[in-house]
């Protein structure tokens, strides 16, 4: 009889994580201590990322990295812990504040990752951006972490890094330690001070290398983010960054306008448009015109 266990593991996820889509991403674990490479990327509602316990179980037993992130819905923000031993010391100073995670997660003995919760809905990318950043920097954690775009290790597997092996060499399984929805009122607060802040500090990227956009800052910011770290995923190949970026892109649209596309078959101007802003937000010309 097949061990379902994993199967209420991700129910208490999804039920702390309450969105409209979960990302999945697949990625191999070097053994020479290189980056690891993402082969796939998976865009599930919550009923069907529970449908594929057995595939998430499957592919942890052949050592590959299995992350998720929440996206849609209520905003959810993750502080991955980079000091062993420390959640209880930071569960206590985030209490202090006004902030209890809504998802609290052991990615190996001695480390965790925990996910907050805004409370309201349809908060901007800069606000959900100051959110992580504060985090990481009030209760230690990882700064190369703190953005929107991370993905936390997803309970259920297992964490297969070296660094992380059990005294017997058995990869750690990664457990939930709390699972409960609560919105942080005094989180958002703060996160919007910061945003407001960090426009007014921010340089003008309306117009870059004679592109005219229409899109949002936040959208340009966020694309540029998504791209650079596939870039650096696909060790610089360009073509399969711009391939999984488009992917992303045109299954999560969160616009009317962005599902109609779809719906449509309109969805290759919505990739071309994903792109166009990808390049547009990091300076990076067409290749028609830097050949030219």
């Amino acid at each position: 009889m097949a061990v379902d266990w994993r199967r209420w593991v991700l129910r208490d996820v999804i039920q702390a994580l309450p969105c409209r889509r979960f990302e999945i991403r697949l990625i191999t674990q070097p053994t020479d201590g290189t980056q690891g490479r993402c082969i796939k990327t998976l865009i599930l509602s919550p009923d069907e990322m529970i449908s594929q316990w057995k595939l998430f179980g499957g592919l942890s037993a052949k050592r590959l990295n299995v992350f998720m992130r929440p996206v849609g819905g209520p905003m959810h923000v993750l502080l991955d812990l980079d000091t062993p031993d420390t959640l209880d010391e930071v569960r206590n100073l985030m209490a202090l504040d006004g902030i209890t995670p809504s998802l609290v997660v052991e990615t190996s003995p001695g480390h965790a990752q925990a996910w907050c919760s805004l409370s309201g809905r349809d908060h901007s990318v800069e606000v959900h951006r100051a959110a992580c950043k504060m985090l990481a920097e009030r209760y230690g954690g990882d700064p190369g972490s703190a953005k929107p775009s991370q993905l936390g290790r997803l309970p259920g597997t297992r964490n297969p890094k070296p660094s992380r092996a059990l005294s017997e060499g058995k990869p750690p399984l990664v457990t939930v330690k709390r699972a409960r929805f609560t919105p942080s009122p005094r989180l958002l607060a703060d996160a919007e001070d910061r945003a407001a802040q960090d426009v007014q500090d921010a340089p003008d990227i309306a117009h870059v290398r004679g592109f005219a956009t229409t899109c949002d800052g936040d959208s340009r910011r966020e694309v540029a983010s998504m791209l650079a770290e596939a870039l650096s995923r696909h060790g610089g190949d360009r073509s399969g960054a711009d391939f999984e970026v488009a992917c992303v892109m045109l299954r999560a649209g969160e616009k009317a306008k962005e599902r109609e596309a779809r719906k449509t078959g309109a969805g290759v101007q919505y990739v071309q448009l994903a792109i166009q802003r990808a390049m547009t937000a990091t300076g990076i010309r067409p290749m028609q015109e830097a050949e030219a």
